[in-house]
């Protein structure tokens, strides 16, 4: 049997060293926390969230430690530090959470983003003035028909071309081996139909944005439609036989020029916005090559050359999509009203396309 005296020493010396081990344990976390707690003062902002939570668990298990060793003032300092670097954490993510743009809730939630951006962004685009340059491509379609662009004077030109040319006039006459007139016999020349198709329309142009969202600008726009025509022949046949009716074609290029000013507003702050406008024009319509066609005959005619000028004003809406602080793209329509009208200028047309923006 041991000595009592024994049995009461090594009861002294497992809790001379339990208390040993506690203070060592308080110690390694409260410098493990300190680590973690630097390491999310240097770490990039979407880990700084990490390390400052890591830190406050370190922090709360030091408080803890310090605490069975009865030091309660260190472990009130400890669990002051946790709540610190838990507090520095969520305001982190928050900020993090403001800078995004997801859409969270509804779309006229408070956390829709796709639409708001933070109080700062905002405060940021009211102080700032962009110069914008743009490029746009799309497809223009006529809203008048083609007889709206149809030269007062064609038919006359055409009549022109093929009886005061002989060469023209032979081959005519040989193909349909008869002698023929443009019309019918119940009236003149008049095209049983005229159509003018649909183009693509290009452009470029800057603006500046004058207030907050508000931005007036300059663009030049190009668009060519092809203009086609049929044209009634009557044909009676030299050898015999009855007369009958044919037709030609008439084909021809009608080029728009357009120049204006334009006005446009984009609404809320996200990257994506947006945007309603107006602009007013001044446009000046031109020919280009211009063919008639007649079986196998095809022969070049000279159509009006002079240039045709008229003003026209416009309504678009859409929606920008800002790619970043330097691209951005728009998405938008435009309804294009002629202001001064003539025989060969009464075109108004429907754009629908897509612009790109760079931003100084």
């Amino acid at each position: 049997m041991k000595p009592p005296f024994l049995n009461l020493g090594f009861v002294i010396v497992l809790g001379f060293l339990h208390t040993q081990l506690q203070a060592q344990t308080g110690g390694i976390l409260e410098q493990s926390a300190m680590k973690a707690l630097q390491r999310g003062n240097s770490a990039d902002r979407y880990h700084q969230a990490v390390c400052f939570d890591e830190a406050a668990n370190l922090f709360d298990k030091a408080s803890l430690a310090y605490e069975s060793e009865d030091k309660k003032e260190k472990s009130g300092f400890m669990s002051e530090m946790a709540a610190s670097a838990r507090h520095r954490a969520k305001e982190i993510r928050q900020s993090i959470r403001q800078e995004s743009f997801l859409a969270i809730g509804s779309l006229t939630g408070s956390e829709y983003k796709i639409f708001r951006k933070s109080p700062s962004s905002k405060r940021e685009d009211k102080k700032r003035t962009d110069l914008r340059f743009f490029f746009q491509g799309g497809f223009s379609n006529p809203d008048r028909p083609g007889s709206a662009v149809y030269g007062v004077g064609t038919t006359e030109i055409i009549l022109e071309a093929v009886f005061d040319d002989p060469m023209i006039y032979l081959a005519l006459s040989e193909q349909f081996v008869g002698e023929f007139l443009f019309g019918n016999l119940s009236g003149p020349l008049e095209p049983n139909h005229i159509s003018l198709s649909g183009s693509g329309q290009f452009g470029f142009g800057a603006d500046l944005s004058v207030i907050h969202a508000l931005y007036i600008g300059i663009e030049y726009t190009y668009r060519k439609h092809d203009l086609n025509a049929e044209l009634p022949v009557f044909v009676i046949p030299w050898l015999g036989g009855d007369p009958y009716q044919t037709s030609g074609s008439l084909n021809s290029e009608v080029i728009f020029h357009s120049a204006g000013l334009n006005v446009s507003y984009s609404f809320f702050r996200g990257p994506l916005r947006p945007f309603g406008g107006s602009s007013i024009h001044c446009n000046w319509q031109d020919q280009g090559s211009t063919t008639v066609k007649i079986g196998d005959v095809v022969f070049p005619i000279d159509y009006p050359t002079e240039k045709l000028v008229f003003t026209s004003w416009s309504a678009q809406a859409g929606l920008i999509a800002k790619v970043n602080n330097w691209i951005s793209t728009r998405l938008e329509i435009r309804k294009t009203w002629p202001l001064s009208l003539s025989d060969r200028t009464m075109l108004g047309n429907t754009f629908g396309g897509v612009t790109i923006f760079l931003t100084l």
